[in-house]
């Protein structure tokens, strides 16, 4: 259901992207969570959002550790780390 709110490839705004997200991380759905964090990733590195690629990577670490992938949510809580102390810099 996440995922139809993310829009495939539908013109999504960040925000329905954060939404749908938070939604798949209430209910334990972590492949919708990767693919939601994934599509945010993208977004808000094209745009320089820094605090939102910080969010967008600690949700992909969520999906990450849910999905019993612990190297991975480490490198996602590393990157979401850097990225929200770059906004401090």
């Amino acid at each position: 259901m996440a995922r139809a709110a993310a829009g495939g490839g539908e013109d999504v705004t960040t925000k329905q992207l954060v939404e749908a997200a938070k939604a798949a991380q209430r209910r334990s759905d972590f492949e919708t969570l990767e693919h939601t964090a994934r599509r945010l990733v993208t977004r808000c590195t094209k745009s320089g959002d820094a605090r939102g690629l910080g969010n967008a990577y600690a949700y992909l670490g969520a999906a990450c550790v849910g999905q019993s992938d612990a190297p991975a949510a480490r490198l996602a809580f590393e990157r979401s780390r850097e990225s929200l102390a770059a906004i401090h810099d």
